[in-house]
This record gives C-alpha cells, sequence and structure tokens, in this order.
C-alpha cells in the first residue's frame, strides 16, 4: 500500500517503487463534465456522476482532474 487512494503522491509512490512503466486509472465523469481520477465513483460516499467538481473538491482537496494532470 502506498498511501492514500487517488493522490498524486500515491501514483507516484507506486510507479517508482514497482519500477513500472504504466499505470491503469479511473476518470469518472463529474455531473457538471469535469473528468476526475478516481477508483469506484465515490467520494467521501458521494457518487462523482450526479454532483459538481466545485462539491467534489469540497469532499476532497486533493481530487485530481484530468485538466491538473494536463495543466
Amino acid at each position: 500500500h502506498w498511501g492514500r487512494e487517488n493522490t498524486l503522491e500515491t501514483y507516484r509512490r507506486a510507479v517508482e517503487e514497482a519500477q513500472t512503466d504504466i499505470l491503469e486509472i479511473d476518470l469518472w465523469r463529474s455531473g457538471d463534465d469535469h473528468l476526475v481520477l478516481n477508483h469506484d465513483g465515490i467520494v467521501n460516499g458521494v457518487s462523482v456522476k450526479g454532483t459538481t467538481l466545485k462539491q467534489l473538491q469540497q469532499l476532497d482537496p486533493e481530487l485530481i482532474t484530468v485538466n491538473r494532470l494536463l495543466g
């Protein structure tokens, strides 16, 4: 276990410690059409699909979006 799920630090540690070139991630579309990285589409008990990005970020300030990764 490399830390809390779905954080940049956890992804980074998993790649470094497993020494892999591949990292599988799950993407979910929020209720207002933002793509977020999340394993099961649930953030602190709330469905990603029916919730705005702003609401999701209030539930989890470390939530990663595709725009954040690319920006």
